[in-house]
């Protein structure tokens, strides 16, 4: 099953009287600023954050990634749909300073996959993976089971923080994450 839907932008509204009408004369009233947060960087080398995202289903890897631009200055995404992938990725971090991320954002369940986020976390703690700032890396789950039960799970797997589906909104997020990975925002 599928649609298509055309949109289009709608003309600007018309002063419905004279009197509501702008005088032409007048100079041209400057739009409010629109509430928007210095973006958020990180300490390392130029302040771009390498994010890692792993999730099977692509659209959700989209939506963190359009969520996270909105307050990241510069975001490196890197990207894998299978538990079995992220582990490797992650992995290489304990020999190769330049495979580490800032943070990395992992899916509790591949599909039928029998590796789920929470044993990704637990490997990945186990071996001690580093951030490129040296320190242990920042992981966030992410899931549709979270709750009280769940978050104490994975807290205790080594997650640092639990997002749900969908994730929570953008200053709940900005504020979390800069709290974990102690950003700045950008000058």
């Amino acid at each position: 099953f599928s649609f298509d839907l055309t949109l289009s932008v709608a003309p600007p509204a018309r002063p419905r009287s004279p009197a509501a009408a702008p005088d032409a004369s007048a100079a041209p009233a400057e739009a409010a600023p629109a509430f928007a947060p210095a973006p958020l960087v990180g300490s390392v080398g130029d302040g771009a954050l390498r994010v890692f995202i792993a999730d099977d289903l692509g659209m959700n890897r989209q939506v963190l990634k359009l969520q996270l631009r909105k307050f990241l200055e510069r975001p490196e995404f890197i990207e894998c749909a299978t538990g079995e992938e992220a582990l490797a990725s992650l992995m290489a971090g304990v020999e190769d300073t330049d495979g580490r991320f800032d943070v990395a954002f992992i899916d509790e369940i591949y599909g039928m996959e029998p590796m789920r986020g929470l044993d990704i976390t637990r490997q990945v703690r186990a071996a001690g993976v580093l951030s490129r700032a040296g320190e242990l890396l920042p992981i966030v789950g992410c899931t549709g089971n979270e709750g009280p039960e769940h978050n104490a799970i994975a807290h205790s797997a080594g997650q640092n923080l639990v997002f749900g589906k969908p994730t929570p909104n953008i200053e709940q997020m900005r504020r979390q994450l800069s709290e974990i990975l102690s950003l700045a925002p950008a000058m």
